[in-house]
């Protein structure tokens, strides 16, 4: 059995988080071993309090190919066991191109994707959430899916810090606080901010509710819009 593993997925936020259940499953199969992470910098904090794991690698996308051939000459030296490919990229090829180690890769279902994106064609025999897909890349160690969800490991000095803004908005008296995060790194993957705007006034006025929207610098006009829209329908 495996004792040293090494996950690769670089990016991005949504696909990081459905790693957990993977990481957990790992973990629970491999509860000695040492089970590492690969991902980009600006999502490495996402992972690198998560108790499943022993290290993470922070990529650097700016150091470019340089800094890619460096960290490969890292993962060659550390003789990792395994390595689980959940991103499939050039980037994660070059990684997982090593003499020794057992690789597993996702499998995507490009074809089926591809059908379905530019011809509209469904052929998919079924549907297989993502979470699920990337414990299928370790089926054959005899792990499956535990079915606990996904996780989010949050260092104890966040939530301290987290704890004192939300106090001071004094949400206890509201019946429920619901989040929106209408960001996404893609323009197709993003809502309408109509619909969130009715959502979060929907949830206002049936719920009780306050609503808290979240995102990034970037997100910063999409949020004031889905604001005022949800004040003035609620």
């Amino acid at each position: 059995p495996s004792t040293k593993t090494l996950v690769i997925r670089f990016s991005s936020i949504g696909d990081i988080v459905l790693s957990s259940p993977l990481l957990r499953v790992l973990r629970s199969r491999f509860p000695k071993g040492q089970i590492d992470y690969v991902t980009r910098t600006e999502y490495a904090e996402l992972v690198k309090s998560n108790q499943n794991l022993n290290h993470t690698y922070a990529f650097d996308a700016s150091q470019g190919f340089d800094g890619l051939r460096a960290l490969k000459k890292k993962i060659k030296d550390e003789r990792y066991d395994l390595i689980v490919d959940i991103h499939d990229s050039l980037r994660s090829k070059y990684l997982r191109s090593l003499r020794g180690p057992n690789v597993t890769v996702v499998d995507k279902r490009v074809m089926q994707r591809s059908m379905l994106v530019k011809f509209k064609k469904n052929i998919y025999k079924e549907i297989v959430p993502v979470a699920d897909r990337y414990i299928e890349t370790v089926k054959h160690l005899g792990i499956t899916n535990d079915g606990k969800g996904l996780e989010l490991h949050i260092p104890d000095e966040t939530l301290f810090g987290v704890s004192g803004k939300i106090a001071a908005l004094k949400l206890n008296q509201f019946e429920k606080v619901v989040g929106l995060c209408p960001g996404a790194r893609h323009f197709t993957k993003r809502w309408p901010p109509e619909r969130f705007a009715r959502v979060g006034a929907a949830c206002a006025q049936k719920l009780d509710a306050k609503i808290l929207l979240f995102g990034g610098k970037q997100d910063e006009t999409i949020c004031n819009q889905i604001c005022w829209d949800i004040n003035n329908q609620a």
